[in-house]
């Protein structure tokens, strides 16, 4: 099971006995990662719908260009073969797939557990991209972000927001949301400290977020969230020119786009 690995150009080749298996693999990892906008904003998606396991890179989500720009990401930026990384359509037994959404994806699942109706996904099953990227990238980012230029900050305000974001009639907000049915009671204070890093982050850039906590109880899931909210101070009018100057043009999730225009800047009221 022990890897070998070599250097190639501007990446590292990692080659392995697969586990139960006399098959050898290779995967491929760059040797180099450059913090800037684009990649903060994909990593930002990742933080906020990532899937497919702790041995795999992938997000989730039921916006199609979400997942699709992943996909860019992971071949163009992170040097992943393009013929594995394939586009996924989750769906319930109870929907009936349109056939709009067949000829989006490489390959479709069905299973009962899919929240919804359906999700599209992508997913690079490479255990070292996991290992030694995107999880030290993840334990360090904070830190990270807090020495980089404002536009790697923006990048990521805006991928989080797409995952994990929504728009009320007159202020946005980033949820922290916790399955108190399925999670262990350890896993509060964690989400608890994304939320307060991601305001320490917002405060550095001028914005005065507020964070709120709710308890959201339904038949199927017992969900507790921290929300943290802009545009809530006596600076929102500030605040929202600041969104709309150095965020929202980050934000490509059209829905999303949508909601923000409805805010009028002058009238809070």
């Amino acid at each position: 099971m022990k890897p070998k690995f070599k250097i190639n150009q501007n990446q590292v080749i990692f080659e392995y006995r697969m586990l139960g298996t006399n098959k050898r693999t290779k995967k491929i990892i760059p040797l180099y990662i450059t913090i800037d906008q684009d990649f903060s904003k994909e990593f930002g998606k990742w933080l906020g719908d990532r899937a497919g396991g702790p041995h795999k890179v992938g997000v989730s989500n039921k916006n199609f260009d979400f997942v699709l720009s992943f996909r860019k990401f992971l071949i163009n930026k992170i040097d992943q073969p393009e013929s594995e990384i394939k586009i996924n359509l989750t769906y319930n037994p109870k929907f009936k797939v349109p056939r709009k959404l067949m000829n989006k994806v490489d390959k479709m699942i069905v299973t009962k557990t899919q929240l919804g109706n359906y999700s599209f996904s992508v997913i690079s099953s490479n255990k070292p991209l996991r290992d030694f990227v995107f999880d030290i990238i993840e334990k360090y980012w904070h830190v990270i972000l807090k020495n980089s230029k404002e536009c790697a900050r923006y990048g990521y305000y805006a991928g989080l927001f797409e995952a994990d974001g929504s728009i009320d009639i007159k202020y946005p907000c980033w949820s922290f949301g916790l399955n108190l049915n399925s999670s262990s009671e350890t896993r509060i204070l964690p989400k608890l400290n994304e939320c307060i890093r991601l305001k320490n982050l917002l405060k550095l850039d001028g914005f005065d977020p507020l964070i709120s906590r709710k308890i959201s109880k339904t038949q199927n899931s017992y969900t507790l969230k921290y929300d943290l909210r802009i545009f809530r101070t006596k600076d929102k009018i500030r605040e929202y020119k600041l969104f709309k100057e150095k965020i929202l043009p980050n934000i490509t999730h059209k829905e999303k786009i949508s909601k923000f225009k409805m805010i009028r800047g002058d009238n809070f009221q």
